[in-house]
């Protein structure tokens, strides 16, 4: 949004959960809220002209709550975004057979708990391999019991050159 826009005095204000992911947001916002987005408080009444949620609400416990609660951030004639996958694309439900996949083996030759998934993105590769991954981390999880406190490290490689 910021380098759409870099003379105006948009203010971007972010909530992430995972402290790693979230030093990575701290280059393109002016404040962060490490913390659930269910459970953080959050002093913004009639304060924002928009509230984003970028492919957010599909991992919420009541992604309709928290949708509530947003209106009171919003000034009157503030809007909400949402953006939300496509789960029934091919590319993803590629990515959640691979997953599934995954958590049947690992169930059978592994016995420790995930407590972490690291997700490694090539960039320019383009938004299919980004859905798979998702697709994959969502097929894992359905054969895995993968806790809350989990944390997921989305890593985003660039290219050198050309």
């Amino acid at each position: 949004m910021r380098a759409a826009r870099p003379q105006s005095k948009l203010e971007i204000v972010g909530v992430e959960v995972s402290e790693s992911a979230g030093q990575i947001a701290t280059q393109v916002l002016d404040r962060l809220v490490v913390g659930n987005a269910e459970q953080v408080e959050l002093e913004y009444e009639n304060y924002f002209d928009c509230v984003i949620f970028a492919d957010v609400l599909e991992h919420l416990i009541d992604p309709w709550r928290m949708l509530r609660r947003a209106r009171r951030f919003l000034r009157g004639d503030g809007t909400i975004v949402a953006s939300i996958p496509n789960v029934q694309h091919w590319s993803v439900l590629a990515g959640l057979i691979g997953g599934r996949y995954l958590g049947r083996w690992a169930k059978k030759n592994w016995s420790g708990e995930v407590d972490e998934i690291l997700l490694i993105e090539l960039l320019r590769a383009g938004s299919l391999p980004k859905a798979r991954i998702r697709g994959i981390v969502a097929g894992l999880g359905e054969v895995m019991r993968i806790p809350e406190s989990c944390r997921t490290l989305s890593i985003a490689m660039r290219p050198r050159g050309p």
